[in-house]
């Protein structure tokens, strides 16, 4: 008698899908949380600032008649141009929405399964499937539950932190985008603890909601990966004007800058083009000496 055994189909299975929130979809959810994120962390961070908690004091960068004195735009100001870049940015985002498809849930099985008959194959290619087969269930599961969704997630934010760097420095560079765009992002010279995003809007939408749409896209993440990594990119862009800088930089954010300065340099060196360095090395000076990492 002859049997036949039939693979289950590697496509996405649709099952019963269920949303974090009974009332939103994951997506609409994903829009919302850097929203969120923003306005609890940065208005957290307010309070601390204008009740001068004595604990955080010796974290300022600005005391409060600096931030009185030296601004050249009103709180209210502030406020509206950051609400009018996350309603851009909401837009963006319900237009990736669109273009995708509804959610559906993988069968992590079927998934797994393609990834221990990929494993496999590799492994016969280069001779290491005897050494490989005994822990083929630790590497798959391994590879697919942390290894993949990690490589993913620091992707983005290295692209995304490289994006963020090449366009600033293009608004800077450019004097025509310097006057008429990011100008305006400089005259918050003492920042408050919202203005993060208090940019130009087009600025805001080119730098910030463009690169982490396209960082989500290359990456290649689910949507519950996204609104990990948009609700960590907001609370990343926020030590650029919370008091604690220095503490917040030293201990999160410059490992990502890191990451994209060897980006920058790799590119430098493989290409030869020298005018990079005019570029990089005022850069590089200007974030040590900006936050003390000497």
């Amino acid at each position: 008698m002859n049997t036949t055994f039939e693979m289950p189909s590697q496509t996405a299975t649709p099952l019963q899908y269920t949303p974090i929130l009974s009332f939103m979809s994951d997506k609409q959810l994903a829009l919302f949380v850097p929203f969120v994120v923003y306005w609890i962390y940065s208005g957290f961070y307010h309070l601390i600032s204008i009740y001068e908690v004595s604990f955080f004091e010796k974290y300022r960068i600005h005391s409060l008649i600096e931030v009185e004195t030296r601004n050249k735009v009103s709180m209210g100001e502030v406020v509206r141009a950051v609400l009018l870049q996350q309603f851009l940015q909401t837009l963006l985002g319900l237009l990736l929405v669109v273009v995708e498809d509804d959610d559906v849930l993988l069968d992590d099985e079927v998934e797994l399964l393609g990834y221990r008959q990929t494993l496999e194959a590799m492994a016969t290619i280069f001779g290491l499937w005897n050494l490989l087969e005994p822990y083929q269930n630790i590497i798959i599961e391994t590879s697919y539950w942390y290894f993949i969704p990690l490589s993913r997630f620091l992707f983005a934010m290295i692209f995304l932190d490289t994006w963020q760097y090449f366009m600033h420095r293009l608004f800077h560079q450019n004097k025509f985008l310097y006057k008429h765009i990011h100008s305006l992002h400089h005259r918050l010279h003492a920042p408050y603890a919202f203005g993060a995003l208090y940019n130009h809007p087009i600025e805001g939408f080119v730098m910030d909601s463009v690169g982490a749409g396209l960082a989500f896209k290359l990456s290649g993440m689910t949507t519950i990966g996204g609104m990990i990594f948009f609700g960590f990119a907001t609370f990343k862009t926020g030590k650029r004007t919370f008091f604690f800088f220095r503490v917040y930089y030293k201990y999160i954010t410059r490992f990502f800058v890191t990451q994209s300065m060897i980006i920058v340099d790799m590119i430098y060196r493989l290409t030869r083009f020298k005018k990079f360095s005019v570029i990089i090395q005022p850069t590089m000076i200007s974030i040590i000496n900006h936050t003390g990492l000497k």
